[in-house]
């Protein structure tokens, strides 16, 4: 998708604001600690995107970001759970 215009990535500012709002949607969707830097780093993308697409005369942006992250994240669990386990196979202990 193309930014609506007169739209830029330029504003870091506007998307740093909202890390800590993706942190705490991230860590609500990680099952376990090990997974909060992939469901952070998956949020981020969204917010990205959430910026990339927002209207301001659609509403306000913290709100847009939000369902937008929200919903990434749900697409990201249901695809991390239908894969099969990793396993690996260890040496026995003697």
């Amino acid at each position: 998708m193309k930014p609506l215009p007169g739209k830029t990535f330029n504003d870091m500012e506007n998307i740093e604001k909202h890390f800590p709002l993706v942190w705490s949607i991230a860590r609500s969707f990680s099952r376990e600690s090990s997974e909060d830097s992939d469901a952070y780093a998956e949020g981020l993308l969204h917010l990205l995107n959430a910026h990339r697409t927002y209207d301001p005369e659609r509403g306000n942006f913290a709100t847009w970001a939000r369902t937008l992250v929200v919903n990434g994240l749900r697409q990201w669990r249901k695809r991390r759970s239908s894969r099969p386990l990793e396993t690996c196979e260890a040496d026995p202990v003697e």
